[in-house]
Order: structure tokens, then sequence, then C-alpha cells
């Protein structure tokens, strides 16, 4: 049990970095953005997760520009 959590928690990062990629995001950046928001949102915000979906990341996410 213990290492399927393991494992679902890595996928879970996994595909949050993909997506981060597809959307023109610095994959590092957005989930560090993401790991630093998301415990006060889902204090105050019963919709703290939506606020955390790749289209409301501030734009220090966005990969820099060539």
């Amino acid at each position: 049990l213990h290492l399927s959590i393991r494992r679902q928690r890595q996928m879970c990062i996994r595909d949050r970095m993909e997506t981060a990629k597809e959307n023109e995001l610095d994959p590092y950046r957005h989930l560090l953005w993401v790991l630093q928001n998301a415990p006060q949102l889902s204090k105050e915000d019963a919709a703290w997760a939506e606020k955390l979906l790749p289209a409301n990341a501030p734009e220090e996410c966005y990969m820099p520009q060539k």
C-alpha cells in the first residue's frame, strides 16, 4: 500500500509538470508556485484547486522568451 501511494504522488507531480510544459510554463517555477500557494488558498477559498490551474499561473511561471 505504501509503495502504491508513493507512485500515485509521483504520477501526480509528473502529470502536473507535463501539463505545465504543454501550457508553456516553466515546470519547476509552476510547481513551486503551486506548492507555495495551495495551503493558504485551500483555507480561504472552496474553489482553491481551480485557482492553481495553469491558466491562472502568474507571469513568473512562464518560460523565459528566447
